[in-house]
């Protein structure tokens, strides 16, 4: 079955880096796609400073985002999506094969900001 992207989000590519290290991106354009995973939680993480083994933990909020792109879609890490109110920058992608071999979609990962 050939992947149905059901959803419209803005795509935002990376377009380098200012002075300070921080991504530049251009501008935004429509593309289809689908929400595979869109999961927020928070994390019990060890504080920095917690060499004395205190038992001390920091929460950290994590959103954990598998987003599917067509196969002519030119999504790449690093870029930023803005979807249902969330902007979620790309951290992996990986070309995913129909049942003959041919590339049908682009499965990508990502973390909100």
């Amino acid at each position: 079955m050939a992947f149905i992207p059901n959803t419209t989000c803005l795509l935002y590519k990376n377009t380098g880096y200012n002075a300070f290290g921080e991504p530049k991106f251009g501008r935004g354009e429509l593309t289809r796609c689908a929400i595979v995973k869109l999961i927020g939680a928070d994390e019990k993480t060890t504080v920095r400073s917690d060499i004395a083994a205190s038992k001390s933990h920091a929460i950290d909020d994590t959103v954990d985002a598998k987003i599917l792109f067509k196969s002519n879609c030119k999504v790449e890490k690093g870029d930023k999506v803005e979807i249902w109110g969330y902007t979620i920058t790309i951290t992996k992608k990986h070309p995913r094969l129909n049942i003959y071999g041919k590339l049908d979609h682009y499965e990508c990962d990502g973390v909100i900001l």
